[in-house]
């Protein structure tokens, strides 16, 4: 069966020394889990998926909670920091001037989702771990805090530069919103609905209108 992954592996993973087969298994098992989920998936359907043996998988991976951690291990210490940096560039580029702000939320939001969209069977698969495994939620939250004040710390300037305000539950509120019109969006077009048709461009921009309509 041909592997159709949206996450890069060379990106994520030192692929270059790695066997053909094992890059294989990891394509194979971040499909299955992020599609079926962890606890549905077997190493049966990992092995016909990549079509190699299990003996093939457990030569690399001594168990399917091996193979997990392998897969999670290296995008917790990149993904999230990586996101976090991204976001971070993003908000010291973007200009919120008061004749520009609708367009500024609009490219904060578009820039976030796509990131997610490019990986998201990554992204899927981290989060409906970090919701269920006490570990890789500890490990997610560990790795967003060494960026986390930073983010809010600019985040309220630009907010306060914006709006003049320095109500911090209407911050909050704005932060709030912005997140979950992204993830919303991105779970609905990844996970919910997946073969419906979406205009993505079209959708963020009412998202950020809506964004800033409470401003």
């Amino acid at each position: 069966m041909e592997n159709k992954l949206a996450t890069n592996l060379n990106y994520w993973y030192n692929t270059d020394e790695m066997p053909a087969s094992k890059q294989k298994v990891l394509a194979s098992a971040i499909k299955l889990f992020s599609t079926k989920g962890y606890d549905k998936t077997s190493t049966n359907e990992i092995s016909q998926d990549a079509d190699v043996s299990q003996a093939i998988i457990f030569k690399y991976f001594h168990s399917k909670a091996e193979l997990l951690n392998s897969i999670l291990s290296p995008v917790i210490k990149q993904l999230i920091p990586t996101y976090a940096d991204q976001f971070l560039n993003s908000l010291r580029e973007t200009k919120l001037s008061a004749d520009h702000v609708e367009e500024g939320i609009y490219y904060l939001i578009s820039e976030r989702f796509y990131f997610m969209y490019r990986n998201s069977e990554i992204i899927i698969i981290l989060i409906s771990q970090a919701l269920t495994n006490e570990d890789v939620k500890a490990a997610a939250l560990s790795s967003l805090s060494k960026k986390q004040d930073k983010l809010m710390r600019l985040m309220w300037h630009k907010y306060k530069d914006l709006t003049g305000s320095k109500d911090k539950e209407a911050f909050q509120n704005f932060v709030s919103l912005i997140v979950t019109q992204v993830m919303s969006y991105f779970f609905l077009v990844t996970k919910i609905a997946p073969n419906d048709r979406y205009d993505f461009e079209k959708d963020l921009r009412r998202f950020a209108r809506n964004v800033y309509l409470t401003l």
